[in-house]
């Protein structure tokens, strides 16, 4: 029997253990397989957690119970010839075997990659940023609209996290368990450094800007597709064209959103704008097209946007007027 169909066989078990089908013969027999195997152990208690849980689903759900058991018992054929405990009592017990069946589906499609997601947390911020800490240490400021799933399993050769959005990463050193980002179609491997990625769905590329240390990234689509980042770069990775490039001087205002730090040089409005919006939450809007080139040269230090918007006003001669959550450029 090949290690899949043991895996399948021995979740079988635990949903016939749990729903107390077994006899006395083949309970005691399982669970002197639990004690000789402190791994299958582990499994167990996941999967009792899951079993045990369910009461409290029920319980605290909003859904017509009744009524979504009336849907389900139409879809199945129970034999007439065994004898069945009420109705909430089987909806239940039917939900604790689903419950394990779909973890086992996630074991059978990677055994090790299933024990990872039994221990992933998630923290998600809306608006603002938020500062995380790991479990190995490693330091995670979400930017607004990001979330982020790490796991806590220690006994893994590596460490691994999965970014949906952007966020600046100060990551532990440590040489026997590199640091895994999974960025939708790019993955970025470190073993210690500060870096800021920049993966939000909805763009049309991820960014890495490294401020300190070396960066690996790669694409998760082409086998050997990868580029070695250093400090000041930015590597970029292409959705479309399932392609990297490499910046050498990289992109200069790429943790401003955490910094509040901002640098132009001979940067054209229309930069500066995309950057301000990103780094301020803010929906500034050029009126006059022919503005977009004009190029200005200065830097703020956590400044406010109202105080960069005057500075940026004067300069260019610019009027800058407010219309709702909009903010207006034109010409003076």
């Amino acid at each position: 029997m090949g290690q899949e169909e043991q895996h399948i066989e021995f979740k079988g078990q635990i949903a016939r253990y749990l729903a107390g089908e077994m006899t006395v013969s083949e309970k005691e027999q399982f669970e002197h397989l639990l004690e000789a195997d402190k791994e299958l152990l582990s499994q167990f208690s996941e999967f009792r957690k899951i079993w045990e849980g369910v009461d409290q689903l029920a319980a605290r759900t909003k859904y017509d119970m009744d009524s979504e058991w009336s849907v389900l018992a139409g879809k199945i054929d129970f034999s007439e010839e065994k004898q069945y405990s009420p109705a909430r009592s089987i909806r239940m017990t039917v939900m604790r075997i689903a419950a394990i069946l779909v973890i086992g589906l996630l074991v059978v499609a990677g055994w090790y990659g299933g024990r990872e997601l039994l221990m992933f947390d998630r923290v998600a911020v809306e608006t603002g940023t938020q500062l995380i800490e790991l479990p190995d240490g490693t330091k995670v400021t979400l930017n607004s609209g990001s979330t982020v799933k790490y796991t806590r399993n220690e006994s893994l050769n590596y460490r691994k996290v999965k970014l949906n959005g952007e966020a600046f990463f100060e990551v532990t050193r440590d040489t026997t368990r590199p640091f895994i980002i999974d960025a939708g179609p790019a993955q970025i491997k470190v073993l210690g450094t500060s870096f800021n990625v920049n993966a939000y769905p909805e763009n049309k590329s991820v960014e890495v800007t490294v401020s300190a240390g070396l960066v690996a990234m790669s694409s998760l689509h082409e086998d050997g597709n990868q580029i070695v980042l250093n400090q000041g770069n930015t590597g970029i990775y292409s959705k479309n064209r399932d392609e990297l490039k490499l910046i050498v001087s990289g992109r200069v205002n790429a943790n401003a959103w955490l910094t509040q730090k901002l640098e132009f040089t001979d940067t054209p409005l229309e930069e500066v704008i995309e950057v301000l919006n990103h780094t301020y939450q803010s929906e500034i809007v050029i009126q006059d097209p022919s503005l977009a080139n004009y190029t200005i040269t200065v830097s703020f230090n956590k400044q406010e946007l109202d105080a960069v918007l005057k500075v940026l006003a004067s300069t260019l001669d610019l009027k800058i007027e407010k219309d709702g959550e909009q903010i207006i450029i034109e010409s003076e």
